[in-house]
């Protein structure tokens, strides 16, 4: 792996967790990596790792863990911190440049030893120093990924003073250079739009060698973006499927079909623990398409994952995976190998083959769709708990820090009910140089240009008329009314007071998914000290107010066209 990806490819969200079996695990990293000659001196239990630098042989990268002693001498009970932060490194190890994991590892370590233990007031002491330095905000957002890839892996309980704190720091960076949870709502849709354009393609084709290669490199994409958008699911999890791990069973009803993840199930050592569930039923739709998958990949031999490995080898001219991925084992799919598969689809198939260029800042990542689907299930009203066994966390606190991506999911649901209302083709794209707080797409005024005139017309007060003489309001607001409409003059003369109402709502949102990251936190607290159906009607109830908003912000949009207040660009720019 190119170390400046490796650098740019760390993500807030770890793409694994830690569980019982770290340990073993971490120890057999280190074993494989000592007997591949790349760690060169260290041992689980000791404080020193030494290993090769993999792109300047002969130099060595220091991987030192002696600093967390200094916090563990003086408070016993963080004595698991510190395995914990070495399985996460091994995990690091196996998966990122070691010049990264160096780096990765010592902003978590300081961050660990200054906050003493994560202690809510020496986190907010010791974010304030950093604020106040001289660093610049890209080393600065650096650091936060580091420490909140940590915390997401580690899984402690009792994170969510911790993660609002990191959260208030975030939202201080340059937002140019603040870190973002998800690619623009456009390009989410761009990427949907373009995936099923391209199987719907090779499934009308006939069957040739060229297709069935082209199924076989993407075909793992397809089952990806399908499964882990409705399942919360980690990267590394999605990897290590089994081959074998479709099942259903009969019922009255039909059939319910099944996947099982590769998650270990916890003996509940206390009230913060969940019971993870590794079985989880799905649609007959995904049910049948993996399963078509498992039929078309037999082909290429034996595999002990879900993802044949050995049909992306066979298939490949000048055995390209070989060469590149250095794989050791050939019967299992890999994180590296599946990083890999995706930044490739984006080059041959979305760039080359759909000419759709993509910043690699508005690019899907593998654990991207663990957020779609976590903001998602707490948009439909599933409880924290619900949510925490689907995710596979073992605590129900350690979810929290998902509540606060609720407001740039968002726009994304915007997006989508606008395109749903206004029955647009995601290829109305918004050019770079339209960008304005003010935007009339050439569709938009087509309509209000149109020559169907109304038999009645009735002038409103605010903006734009009434052309129901029966006067059936269907909304407080003649705006999101059907019977509504304006005429191209006032749409140019009155887009700004448009534009305000649309910032109102905005602003609005901005309160009610306060209230709601509030009502989750409350929700977590109860869930571990006893059940209050009050704070469960509450959410609800937030959370239909939330989902009404953002279907008035899509109606106000979608009838003309404009984009007002914080709104994440359609396309690549950032806010409008």
């Amino acid at each position: 792996m190119n170390e400046i990806n490796a650098v740019e490819e760390l993500n807030l969200a770890a793409d694994s967790s830690f569980n019982l079996d770290g340990v073993i695990h971490a120890k057999k990293v280190l074993n494989r990596l000592k007997k591949e000659k790349i760690l060169i001196q260290g041992e689980f239990n000791e404080d020193l790792w030494i290993v090769e630098h993999e792109f300047n042989k002969g130099n060595h990268i220091h991987l030192n863990f002696e600093k967390l002693n200094s916090i563990i001498f003086k408070k016993s009970s963080l004595k698991h911190l510190k395995k914990i932060i070495k399985c996460w490194t091994t995990y690091l190890l196996d998966n990122y440049s070691y010049r990264t994991v160096q780096g990765t590892l010592n902003h978590v370590i300081k961050f660990t030893v200054e906050s003493f233990g994560y202690q809510a007031d020496k986190v907010v002491d010791f974010l304030d120093k950093i604020d106040h330095s001289e660093r610049k905000n890209s080393t600065k957002k650096d650091f936060l990924t580091a420490v909140y890839n940590f915390l997401d892996y580690s899984e402690l309980t009792n994170m969510e003073d911790v993660m609002s704190i990191l959260q208030k720091y975030q939202s201080k960076l340059n937002p140019s250079s603040g870190v973002r949870m998800l690619p623009p709502p456009y390009w989410i849709f761009e990427f949907d739009r373009i995936l099923n354009d391209f199987f719907n393609k090779l499934h009308a084709n006939e069957q040739s060698e060229e297709i069935n290669r082209l199924k076989c490199l993407y075909f793992p994409i397809k089952i990806w973006w399908n499964l882990t958008t409705i399942i919360p699911i980690r990267p590394s999890e999605f990897c290590l499927i089994e081959r074998n791990c479709l099942s259903f069973t009969e019922t009255k009803e039909g059939k319910l079909y099944y996947i099982k993840l590769p998650r270990k199930k916890l003996k509940k050592v206390n009230k913060n623990n969940i019971q993870i569930i590794d079985q989880i039923m799905i649609s007959p739709e995904i049910y049948y398409e993996i399963n078509n998958y498992i039929d078309f990949t037999k082909q290429y031999g034996e595999t002990k994952t879900l993802i044949s490995y050995n049909s992306l080898a066979a298939t490949e001219i000048n055995n390209h995976w070989h060469r590149n991925n250095q794989k050791k084992n050939l019967d299992y799919f890999s994180n590296q190998v599946f990083y890999h598969l995706l930044h490739r689809f984006y080059n041959e198939i979305i760039e080359k083959k759909y000419n759709v260029l993509v910043k690699k800042e508005n690019r899907l990542t593998p654990i991207h769709t663990r957020h779609i689907a976590f903001v998602n299930l707490m948009l439909q009203g599933v409880p924290p708990i619900e949510r925490a066994r689907l995710g596979g966390h073992q605590t129900i606190t350690a979810q929290f820090h998902y509540s606060y991506h609720v407001e740039q999911w968002v726009d994304t649901e915007v997006f989508k009910l606008m395109t749903q209302y206004q029955n647009w083709g995601i290829e109305s794209r918004i050019e770079e140089d339209q960008m304005s707080l003010i935007f009339i797409p050439e569709k938009i005024k087509a309509k209000a240009y149109t020559t169907i005139s109304h038999s009645f017309k009735k002038k409103l007060k605010d903006v734009g008329y009434c052309t129901d003489e029966l006067q059936r309001c269907q909304s407080k607001e003649c705006i999101l009314c059907d019977y509504w409409s304006i005429s191209p003059d006032e749409l140019e003369e009155k887009s700004e007071v448009i534009a305000r109402k649309l910032l109102n709502r905005r602003n609005e949102i901005k309160e009610i998914v306060s209230v709601l990251e509030n009502i989750e936190r409350q929700l977590l607290t109860n869930e571990l000290s006893g059940y209050d159906p009050s704070f469960q009607t509450k959410h609800m109830t937030t959370i239909n107010g939330l989902n009404a908003k953002i279907k008035q912000i899509s109606m106000i949009q979608a009838k003309t066209g404009l984009l007002g207040g914080k709104m994440t660009s359609w396309d690549n720019e950032g806010e409008i």
